[in-house]
């Protein structure tokens, strides 16, 4: 039977069962008050049937778009403008039978949970009831399938938000740094900005201790930087691909999507709660758009029991609970992707020099349509390493990304899958461990128990090579296998007795030097605020939510080294003395409580005025050269992250005494107390010009977030106007949960709603979000039931 026939099968036994009886075993779906679908059947296929029949009915067009964002067909819709968007995600990702034979691996069972959920798109589809942007641009979509479902996960955990490196960006800083200031400052300066020294009072998920394994130098996940592949003009090599990806980012940059990426969480163990039961708050920063990008439901049945929140098109509930066990996740950051240089054959560019001989590429060439235009053919390459970024021929050098994830993608997707079924932390830790791509995974249960998992699969480097740097693709600097899942460091019941990350470094010695790891972390707010409190409590998580997502992370690193500054330095100055005193009773919140449109706080007028100024004098281009002058370039709209330019100024500042000094002098003659002192000298003068003498009086105008009209890759999805709301650093969802004896009770908020387009659940959840409150996350049968709106029932395609 054609997949339109049995849709159109379907879809007389969909309106039948609307207007007549309702068989015993139908799929039934319940929509409560914000238009969350529960989904009842007896077999997990028909779960995902009833799934993606819903989803159809609320985010058709956003899937539509998103497929099309992750396979590369945009252009055929959105015209010429997609041409390059669409070469490039075809360069970077996989195409319809490599994705087919990642499905072929799996179980049958797992294989038909994606065939399901593609019938039920399918079924709603043929109902005819198309959103409105379908007619306006003209086009029906094509029928859904497995292989879709499959590469949207792909496409987006995978390609989108784990296929990270900047050795390329380091080499060609390394070499601009070199041409400038010579090799000694030069590496200086480098080795100050992506340090291969751990920071031994680096922030960390687990306490001393609690995890025992080796570090990643002694397992040589780690080298060291005695080896980089040399590549000739490696720093255009690195524009060409930096300008490709700003191409897949700009419009999203352009439409202030929060993409500062990461994830946050806090689980407090029973002994530290003051309920006496697990708590676990979960805050994955995915992106603000419209609509969503998660979507949220329960499903019941064929031996699941599970609510929560995942993006669109997934299989696994991400965030949410299954009565027993609660769960959320962060990014792992783990060093996962290498760029190799490979060495090309003058007489032919497209084979490699490889292990003592010329080997040819993998090539496959396909056709981009285009709307309004000639179809564009275009041809992709991979090397033995994986995928080439870029060919630069009159250097006869390629550049090929390594991913130690690669091919294993779906089971890391059925590796969530698995965990949202977890009854104990032996399960949940058994299924992480399946997981490929770097993610903290966290749980807490009914039992009492809390725990994390730092799951991935690790490249075993060669000891020589610098993991900051490009790898030689010629043999050599090959990886030398994968380190054993028994390696990767997992805790049950912390001896802190909670949790809380905001993706900063896992445990002592599983350091990877591009990430930036320090002392200096926004986790140590979360970290703080739960040492301060002896118990804590649902009213504490909500809290700390409120607190994280408004607080300058930076300020409480700064602040009293300047204050101590001004009393060293300048104790009888007035105007000094009135701003130390503004800082010195400014919590570091950005908040605006009067709501006039402007923060509150005068301090912070100062404190942004301030450290803007000693960025841009400690790291002018004359000591650190232009390019990274702009780099470590700090504005207002940073305050809620800490980047490697205020990181960078706190050891500086610090001075010898830092837990990591630096290498470079970037103060000159004068100390750290005397420039702060002196830059907030200056930075008060301006203000005063600029805004009136009474510092009191001062204030800046709130920041905001936009809801973006286009989804994480760029590509609109069908809103037209974005909805703005006052700028804080939090989740695009939060999920809270207590893990009680007799069940999990939960509440979360997934702004904007559940739905695309004409209903009253596109925006219903804008006004918690903005207002940091939250709806409960129905889950039992008679809750559900209780709260139901709309039932509609499905035959059941799948019963004997």
């Amino acid at each position: 039977m054609t997949i339109f026939l049995r849709c159109a099968a379907l879809l007389l036994c969909v309106t039948a069962l609307s207007a007549g009886a309702v068989p015993e075993r139908a799929i039934r779906i319940d929509r409560d008050h914000y238009g969350v679908p529960h989904i009842h059947a007896e077999s997990r296929p028909a779960l995902y049937h009833g799934l993606g029949y819903a989803i159809g009915q609320d985010r058709l067009f956003q899937l539509e778009m998103m497929r099309r964002s992750v396979w590369g067909e945009v252009a055929e819709i959105l015209g010429p403008s997609f041409i390059d968007f669409d070469r490039e995600t075809r360069r970077r990702g996989y195409s319809r039978a490599e994705v087919a034979k990642r499905l072929a691996a799996l179980k049958p069972s797992e294989r038909a949970l994606f065939s399901a959920y593609a019938a039920g798109l399918n079924a709603w589809i043929a109902k005819g009831q198309l959103p409105r942007r379908f007619a306006e641009l003209d086009f029906r979509p094509k029928p859904w399938t497995a292989e879709d479902l499959a590469q949207i996960f792909i496409g987006n955990v995978a390609v989108r938000f784990t296929d990270k490196t900047q050795e390329l960006d380091n080499a060609a800083l390394l070499e601009e740094l070199i041409a400038q200031f010579g090799d000694a400052r030069a590496r200086a300066i480098f080795d100050d900005l992506t340090p291969l020294a751990e920071d031994p009072a680096a922030i960390t998920s687990l306490a001393a201790g609690d995890w025992k394994g080796a570090s990643l130098r002694a397992l040589s996940v780690v080298g060291q930087p005695l080896l980089a592949a040399k590549a000739p003009d490696v720093a255009a090599a690195a524009d060409d691909i930096r300008q490709a990806d700003a191409m897949l980012g700009s419009k999203m940059a352009s439409l202030a999507l929060n993409d500062h990426g990461g994830s946050n969480v806090w689980v407090v163990g029973k002994d530290k709660s003051a309920t006496g039961y697990p708590l676990l708050m979960g805050g994955p920063q995915m992106g603000f758009t419209m609509p969503g990008f998660l979507y949220e439901a329960g499903l019941h049945g064929g031996g699941m029991d599970v609510v929560g929140a995942t993006p669109i098109g997934f299989i696994p509930i991400f965030f949410g609970h299954n009565g027993n066990a609660a769960w959320s996740s962060t990014v792992g950051r783990g060093d996962a992707v290498d760029t190799f240089v490979e060495r090309l054959d003058p007489d032919d560019p497209t084979r490699y020099f490889h292990k003592g001989r010329w080997k040819a590429m993998a090539a496959r060439t396909e056709v981009i349509q285009v709307r309004g235009a000639a179809p564009v053919k275009a041809t992709f390459y991979r090397t033995i390493h994986g995928p080439v970024l870029k060919v630069d021929a009159a250097n006869l050098r390629a550049y090929s990304r390594a991913r130690a994830w690669e091919g294993h993608e779906l089971d890391t997707e059925m590796a969530w899958f698995d965990s949202t079924l977890a009854q104990d932390f032996d399960q949940f830790h058994k299924a992480a461990l399946r997981s490929a791509i770097s993610i903290n995974w966290w749980y807490a249960d009914q039992r009492g128990n809390i725990g994390m998992v730092y799951p991935g699969r690790f490249p075993i480097r060669q000891a020589h090579q610098d993991p900051r740097l490009p790898t030689d693709g010629t043999g050599p600097g090959d990886w030398r296998g994968f380190l054993p899942s028994t390696q990767r460091p997992y805790r049950l019941n912390p001896s802190r007795g909670f949790f809380a990350n905001w993706n900063q470094q896992p445990i002592k010695g599983w350091y990877f030097p591009d990430t930036g790891w320090s002392a200096v972390e926004r986790a140590q707010l979360l970290q703080d605020f739960m040492q301060a409190h002896d118990r804590i409590s649902l009213a504490d998580m909500e809290q700390l939510n409120r607190v994280a997502s408004t607080t300058s992370q930076t300020a409480g690193y700064f602040i009293p080294g300047l204050i101590a500054a001004i009393e060293m330095k300048a104790p009888n100055d007035p105007q000094l003395r009135q701003a130390r005193d503004l800082l010195a009773n400014w919590d570091h919140r950005r908040i605006d409580v009067d709501g006039d449109g402007r923060y509150d706080s005068s301090a912070l007028v100062i404190y942004d005025a301030w450290l803007s100024a000693m960025m841009t004098h400690v790291f002018s281009p004359d000591s650190v050269g232009k390019p990274l002058s702009a780099m470590l370039a700090y504005k207002r709209s940073d305050t809620y992250d800490i980047g490697r330019g205020p990181k960078l100024l706190a050891r500086v500042l610090v001075g010898k005494g830092a837990s990591l000094p630096v290498e470079a002098d970037y103060l000159g003659e004068k100390s750290a107390s005397a420039v702060q002192v002196e830059i907030l000298g200056d930075i008060l003068a301006q203000l005063r010009a600029e805004r009136g003498d009474d510092m009191a009086h001062w204030s800046d105008p709130i920041l905001s977030t936009q809801f973006a009209t286009a989804n994480a890759h760029s590509v609109p999805q069908g809103a037209r106007d974005p909805v703005i709301v006052p700028l804080a650093e939090r989740g695009t969802q939060n999920h809270l949960v207590e893990l009680r004896p007799d069940g999990a009770l939960g509440h979360n908020v997934i702004a904007p709603g559940q739905a695309e387009d004409s209903s009253r659940h596109v925006l219903d959840q804008i006004g918690l979000f903005r207002d940091f409150g939250y709806k409960p996350m129905l889950f039992s049968s008679t809750e559900v039931r209780q709260n139901a709106e709309k039932t509609e029932f499905l035959t059941d395609p799948y019963r004997p």
